[in-house]
């Protein structure tokens, strides 16, 4: 059918939401996300991602049956697929380009809703669960919270009756708490001038874009979680920024906001690259490199052989130098495979 209602074997028919309640496999740190297609993803892929087996094999045995994923949020239907692993596997997400414009918008919609830095404090029901916390214990956790208790740390979130160290431990990368203890010496108005000098001072120090978190990023001005988040997403897809001025290309990013940081910003190269003489072109994705230039840059290769530098890249009359600029400082020229 056209609407992906629910994606679940037989014996999985028991809650079309239960997979919000799923466990995080203890090794997904370890794992590595590459671009794939939803769509012709291998079982043996998705278990590389992090994907438990089950939920994998789901998936794939929604596939065999002509199933079709035409926004990439339509993985969160697959059984066992919650919310922090979809976090961490969306922006690898690629769909055919026929159907990319929705799934670009469905994109920048979910974005506002990615489980990072809630605060258990303030968050509502619906933002505990995309956060990874049980039903009946996010209820829980907002009656207590009612009753005028606040969350300073992890540590206070053992008080909710339900949460163990485990749980705690699969959501600590997903919480922010930003009530702090008070500190009577700090309200002095001297000392209020001291952090406001001590905030401008980290606010001026450089920030390696290529390396920066969320909580780095969010100290520029006009940057938000949610702009944080796309600049991490967009570098991810990238492999890395080579230029500030990439950032332009983030959505949403405006260039008034640009102009008040830019100059605090620094990069380094690309951290991946694509191997233009060993890959299999046409399965990268690459936001500078589309199938169809793909096939031609390696259906050039084949017939001319490997290319050695950049000057054999301009042999191909298809592109101009401008095209080149832009991709050239993610392609390796190496033809071994052990490097």
């Amino acid at each position: 059918t056209d609407t992906i209602q629910s994606i679940q074997s037989p014996e999985e028919k028991k809650d079309s939401f239960a997979f919000l309640d799923s466990s995080i496999p203890s090794n997904l740190d370890k794992t590595q996300v590459y671009s794939f297609n939803p769509n012709e993803v291998s079982l043996e892929e998705l278990i590389s991602f992090g994907i438990p087996p089950k939920t994998a094999s789901t998936w794939i045995h929604f596939l065999a049956k002509g199933g079709k994923f035409k926004l990439a949020q339509d993985v969160l239907k697959v059984y066992g697929m919650n919310a922090m692993l979809y976090s961490r596997i969306s922006p690898f997400i690629q769909l055919s380009q026929d159907i990319k414009k929705p799934m670009v918008d469905a994109i920048h919609h979910i974005e506002n809703k990615l489980p990072h830095a809630i605060d258990p404090n303030t968050a509502d029901y619906a933002e505990l669960i995309q956060a990874g916390f049980p039903g009946k214990i996010a209820n829980t956790l907002i009656h207590y919270r009612s009753t005028g208790k606040v969350f300073k740390s992890l540590n206070d979130l053992s008080k909710i009756y339900g949460i163990n160290d485990s749980l705690i431990q699969s959501l600590k990368n997903y919480l922010l708490f930003q009530v702090k203890p008070a500190d009577p010496i700090s309200q002095s108005p001297e000392n209020e001038i001291r952090i406001v000098e001590t905030q401008k001072d980290i606010i001026k120090s450089s920030i390696e874009i290529n390396k920066a978190d969320t909580a780095t990023l969010k100290r520029l001005p006009g940057i938000g979680n949610v702009l944080a988040l796309r600049i991490i997403a967009y570098r991810e897809k990238l492999g890395g920024y080579y230029s500030t001025d990439q950032l332009k290309e983030v959505y949403g990013l405006k260039d008034t906001a640009m102009i008040k940081f830019q100059s605090q910003l620094t990069v380094s190269l690309p951290y991946r690259k694509i191997k233009i003489n060993l890959d299999s072109l046409p399965s990268i994705y690459h936001p500078y490199l589309t199938k169809k230039d793909a096939m031609l840059i390696q259906g050039y290769r084949d017939q001319h052989g490997p290319y050695k530098n950049k000057a054999d890249l301009y042999q191909i009359k298809a592109f101009d130098q401008k095209y080149w600029e832009r991709l050239i400082p993610y392609i390796d020229f190496d033809i071994t495979r052990n490097k």
